[in-house]
Formats: C-alpha cells, structure tokens, sequence
C-alpha cells in the first residue's frame, strides 16, 4: 500500500479557502478538488463532508494567524505596548491575507461558528502552544477582570 500524499490535504485546504473566500460556502466540492487538482474520492479521504473541510480551513486560518501573533508579541514591552503590538498585528494580517479575512468573516457569521463555539468540532492538525498569547489574556483578563 502506498504512504498517502502528504500535500494533498493543505492543498484541499487551500483550494478550499480560495473558493469559499470568493463563493461562499455554497461553492461545490467539485470546484474544490478540481482547484487543488485532485479527484474528488481525495477530499473524501481526507475530510468526512464539506462541513469539516470547513471548520479544517478555519483550523488552519486560525492557526496561521495564532502563530504569526505569537511569534510577533515582544514580552519585553508593557502590557499596553503588548496589546497595541497584537492590534497592530491582527489588522496588518488581515489587510494582507484578504482571502483568510473573508473566510473568517463568513465563518464567524454562519452556523459553524456555534459548532465550534459548543466544542462539537474536534481539531484535526496538532497546534503549537500559544502559551504568550495564553499569559498576555489571563493576565489582562486578572488585571481588568
């Protein structure tokens, strides 16, 4: 039996978010596979349903964006500079990842959200500990309660 292609889910995901970015959610699994140049039994594979290559491309928006706030928050500064820094941060993301900006968008305002939000969607990719991005909320959420 041969290893399964180990791109063939980012690359599902990433035709996904292309898609859903511009189409909305509505936009056929066929798209899908035919953009990520893979046959449709792959996404199958990979992904249950097109609800959970959903919430699999949220994942991963997200994670990209957990990371790329980590990696930028200076523990150095005070914990005003900290949150303007995280600010500043989110908004430069979102101006330069236009299509992760529309895909949470319609995210956060559709039923998938609530799934999310009950815990009745279950991570699929390991995530890396945010741990200063943890430490900078709980101790904002001490401090002003």
């Amino acid at each position: 039996m041969t290893e399964p292609n180990k791109n063939k889910p980012d690359a599902i995901i990433a035709a996904a978010l292309g898609l859903f970015s511009k189409n909305g959610f509505s936009a056929p699994m066929s798209q899908v596979a035919a953009q990520a140049k893979v046959g449709m039994g792959s996404i199958y594979r990979y992904f249950k349903d097109k609800d959970e290559l959903i919430h699999a491309v949220s994942e991963h928006v997200e994670l990209e964006l957990q990371n790329i706030l980590r990696d930028q928050l200076d523990a150095a500064l005070s914990d005003r500079q900290q949150f303007i820094q995280l600010i500043v941060s989110l908004m430069k993301y979102l101006e330069h990842h236009p299509q992760e900006f529309n895909f949470l968008e319609q995210y956060y305002s559709s039923p998938y959200s609530i799934d999310k939000k009950k815990g009745e969607v279950h991570p699929r990719r390991s995530r890396r500990p945010n741990q200063p991005l943890r430490q900078f909320f709980r101790r904002q959420s001490a401090r002003y309660g």
